[in-house]
């Protein structure tokens, strides 16, 4: 029981639309990704090491930078809607299916 209460915090997470961006958390991690600098969303489907804890994830790219740092995957508890008001709040982003 004490081993899973110091684990469970660094697997805790959540992914928000704030006003001007998307807050991810996962256990100590975080990352605010800005709606004017995403480049493309799409869904995906991989197990690649990521701050999403499920397979099926959200693909986020940012602008001006390359792959590794400007890749984010997320997994929200309903990816669909939550990738849909996504788009609604970046009308700007190529939109990959």
């Amino acid at each position: 029981v004490l081993m899973a209460l110091l684990i469970y915090p660094l697997f805790y997470g959540y992914c928000e639309l704030q006003d001007d961006q998307v807050y991810v958390r996962i256990g100590i991690f975080r990352q605010r990704i800005k709606y004017d600098k995403i480049k493309s969303v799409k869904l995906v489907t991989n197990f690649l090491s990521s701050m999403a804890m499920t397979k099926d994830r959200i693909e986020i790219k940012v602008h001006g930078k390359g792959y590794i740092l400007g890749t984010t995957h997320i997994g929200p508890e309903n990816r669909e809607e939550f990738l849909e008001e996504l788009r609604r709040r970046c009308p700007n982003i190529e939109d990959k299916k």
